[in-house]
């Protein structure tokens, strides 16, 4: 795997799940393992996405981020609320991705998979800096207290201290080998 893929994979664990969760390969598995230096909780997270058939999956990510409004996926919601301020966010993060050629779907720009997936496509450190210090972690940090504990907690738990790590590193989304 190149070293964004473990970005692509977070943003596909993170996303509604759907037929292409169920195509990860164990390649994909064990570099996921591997990244995280075996930790518990990434082997906890496989087994879930492995074992649990596609129909369970979709329940359980609806009563958790679709009807919970604590804990949805849209960061500058969770940091900003209604704010007009939401607004911009949005309509410059729009841009950005479109810039970097990602289509956003019917999904709003500030849904956390896609920002992940910006993070991972963007060639601009300082703006790719910014969006995880300034928008992911923030709200990552928010959603993680509004939590209860879950697989899916776990995940953003990893994503928040991978993302912690690599902006120490200057931002550099790579990771250790």
């Amino acid at each position: 795997m190149m070293k964004n893929e473990i970005l692509n994979l977070l943003s596909l664990l993170l996303q509604y799940p759907d037929i292409q969760i169920k195509k990860v390969e164990f390649k994909e598995w064990d570099f996921f393992k591997k990244t995280f230096s075996n930790d518990e909780r990434v082997n906890k997270i496989i087994k879930y996405f492995k074992d649990t058939d596609l129909i369970e999956l979709q329940k359980q990510y609806v009563n958790l981020y679709d009807i919970n409004p604590c804990t949805h996926l849209y960061a500058g919601y969770v940091i900003l609320g209604d704010d007009l301020k939401r607004g911009v966010l949005l309509q410059k993060l729009k841009e950005e991705y479109n810039q970097c050629h990602i289509d956003l779907k019917n999904e709003l720009a500030d849904y956390i998979p896609l920002l992940i997936k910006l993070i991972s496509k963007h060639k601009d450190e300082i703006l790719r800096r910014e969006l995880i210090q300034y928008l992911l972690l923030p709200a990552l940090d928010i959603l993680v207290n509004n939590m209860e504990a879950s697989i899916y907690k776990d995940l953003l738990i990893i994503l928040k201290e991978y993302l912690i790590v690599n902006v120490e590193k200057n931002t550099e989304i790579t990771l250790k080998q």
